[in-house]
């Protein structure tokens, strides 16, 4: 898949006026961590996440955070 041109544009125009690729970064980061706190605490009775949801999700927003700052790659 490639990304088109205004989609471009627009992941360009949200790192570039509201915060940088980094700050992103850390914040999915720290959103997916307190996910899986709140999905390994999850009262049975109350509500159910989703395991493959949270699987798939943990893992395309790690891919993504490599992407736009890398943590896990880096030498």
């Amino acid at each position: 898949m490639i990304l088109d041109t205004e989609t471009i544009e627009k992941l360009v125009d949200l790192f570039g006026r509201t915060m940088a690729k980094e700050d992103f970064a850390l914040l999915t980061r720290k959103f997916i961590y307190e996910t899986i706190c709140l999905t390994l605490v999850a009262d049975d009775n109350k509500w159910t996440p989703d395991p493959e949801t949270i699987k798939d999700g943990h893992y395309w927003l790690h891919e993504l955070c490599e992407i736009l700052d890398p943590q896990l790659t880096k030498e």
